[in-house]
């Protein structure tokens, strides 16, 4: 009897070990994401009251400026756990980051614009964003931006970009988002532009999956775009010995309803 209990689950842990270990036939995808949100109406006045953005408590929320008067439409929550984010002050300086470490610095910057920005990462900026924000950045910059971000970890996710424009003659935004790796190149471009007046910032994002043969996602921006900050937010994948765990998990339940 002893020995009939531990043969017979040998053809049904390997089936599940290798379901583990196999990814699905499935591709990986790079599509259009939230569509241009405005944050600030007014991204080179002083005195307005900037765009506003959580990533407190891993979650990315941020609040919507719907006319010139700030009158501003708050708590919008964005799906999935944020992974990494970086925002930059004047001439590409970093301002405030996460610690995973996934988002590159970015480069091309050519000056430095007078366009506020508030990031809540440690504090909970509560349901209108009235506390106190753990970063102010007061002098952002612009340029034609490049960076890139490392997606090896992550099954799916999306990628937010925060940026805008002047009132320049030219709209602006995201040119060119290339995911990267084994597979044959993945672009997304031109979905994000942002108009040319009035001046404002915007956030959009780009959604991907990855099968496990992509490594990176990078983008570029138009020149003299407005560029504050990078948010990820997705889905780990899991390590191999938690997949094991989870395979040996469902068959000890199932050994134990046979019995």
């Amino acid at each position: 009897m002893t020995k009939n209990l531990l043969l017979k689950p040998i053809p049904a842990l390997a089936l599940l070990l290798f379901c583990a270990a196999v990814p699905a036939n499935a591709a990986s995808t790079l599509t259009a994401g939230l569509a241009p949100v405005k944050l600030d109406e007014d991204a080179e006045n002083a005195t307005s009251v900037g765009s506003q953005i959580s990533v407190f408590n891993s979650t990315l929320r941020y609040a919507s400026d719907s006319d010139t008067n700030d009158t501003l439409s708050v708590d919008t929550t964005a799906p999935g756990t944020v992974q990494d984010y970086r925002f930059f002050s004047s001439n590409g300086s970093t301002a405030i980051n996460g610690t995973n470490d996934i988002i590159s610095d970015a480069t091309g910057w050519n000056d430095t614009k007078g366009y506020n920005v508030l990031i809540w990462d440690g504090t909970d900026p509560g349901a209108t964003f009235s506390s106190t924000p753990d970063m102010t950045i007061t002098n952002g910059g612009r340029g034609l931006i490049t960076g890139t971000i490392d997606i090896s970890g992550l099954s799916s996710g999306s990628i937010y970009w925060v940026y805008g424009n002047n009132n320049a003659s030219t709209t602006r935004g995201l040119n060119n988002i290339t995911m990267s790796g084994t597979g044959t190149d993945l672009v997304e471009t031109g979905y994000n532009k942002v108009g040319s007046s009035p001046s404002g910032m915007f956030i959009s994002s780009i959604d991907f999956t990855n099968e496990g043969d992509y490594d990176t996602i990078s983008y570029t921006t138009d020149s003299y775009t407005f560029f504050s900050g990078v948010v990820v937010t997705g889905t780990a994948v899991p390590e191999p010995s938690t997949a094991i765990l989870g395979a040996l998990g469902a068959l000890l339940l199932l050994r134990r309803r046979r019995d």
